[in-house]
């Protein structure tokens, strides 16, 4: 594929390079404690919908963090993604799926009130509009359909108290673990990650490698943005959570955790449901 600036194009051929190896960067997602909390919240997510196999798309489904946990409990699930590869990965990992396909979150291939649910996890900051991601998301779940969307920063991520600091600072990375990472995944001999440096030093100080692209303290998801379009679409935030992002990070990170996240949170779990008529705005 043609190499472009475009933020959706950098953000499908990042996710198609990084796909096989997605799993061992992401630590922070893929490790006993997140996961553990992923499954609680996706069961207590299903028992908030009637039917017994609901037919959900994941959208920005990856490698299947949320697609393969869904359907090992009977929802028939359709995925969608900008990568190719990380599809062709899920594909072998769920073969009972309904069905994986190519797509913009922007522009959705489907028609209103298709799904039960929708559900996008580490999705929207990925997004260059992502606000008409979530009206998109809106416009094909069914009346009554819920919408499930987690692992977003808060504020508090960008403007942290002592406390957070502290907590970022004791459970950072060591450069012996970042040059360990890149060893493993074969990076630190790819072109891809200096080039990737170089752009980021000499081009645009907000380049990242994986297209991130609203994670900064003047340009991030903003949750009440979110819940806005929601209610503008007539629909009503169902319950939200939020929660401090275990980190497996430094000495004693699951003492770390647990004395910290008694006072802090930096991530969200804000789940909508779609109660306009299906006649009304879509």
């Amino acid at each position: 594929m043609k190499k472009s600036s475009n933020p959706v194009c950098h953000n499908r051929r990042a996710h198609d390079i990084h796909a096989g190896k997605y799993e061992y960067k992401h630590s922070e997602i893929y490790n006993e404690y997140e996961q553990s909390r992923l499954k609680r919240e996706l069961s207590e997510f299903l028992a908030n919908i009637p039917e017994n196999q609901p037919l959900i798309l994941d959208l920005g489904c990856g490698v299947g963090n949320l697609a393969i946990k869904l359907a090992l409990q009977g929802a028939k699930m359709v995925g969608g993604d900008l990568s190719e590869n990380s599809l062709q990965l899920l594909k072998e990992k769920c073969r009972n799926a309904v069905g994986f396909a190519v797509m913009d979150a922007q522009k959705l291939p489907f028609a209103d009130n298709t799904f039960d649910a929708v559900c996008a996890y580490s999705l929207l900051h990925h997004v260059p509009d992502y606000l008409a991601s979530v009206s998109e998301m809106l416009r094909v779940v069914r009346k009554g359909g819920l919408i499930y969307l987690d692992h977003e920063n808060l504020d508090s991520v960008f403007s942290p108290d002592a406390d957070m600091v502290e907590y970022y600072k004791k459970t950072r990375k060591t450069i012996f673990r970042k040059l360990n990472e890149l060893f493993v995944t074969g990076d630190l001999f790819s072109t891809e990650l200096y080039s990737s440096v170089f752009k980021r030093l000499f081009v645009n100080h907000r380049h990242k490698r994986e297209g991130d692209l609203h994670v900064f303290a003047d340009d991030h998801v903003k949750w009440e943005k979110v819940e806005a379009v929601a209610l503008e679409r007539g629909c009503r935030k169902l319950y939200v959570k939020d929660y401090l992002l275990y980190r497996p990070f430094g000495k004693d990170s699951v003492g770390l955790h647990k004395k910290y996240n008694q006072k802090l949170a930096d991530m969200r779990t804000l789940v909508l449901t779609k109660c306009v008529p299906e006649t009304d705005n879509f």
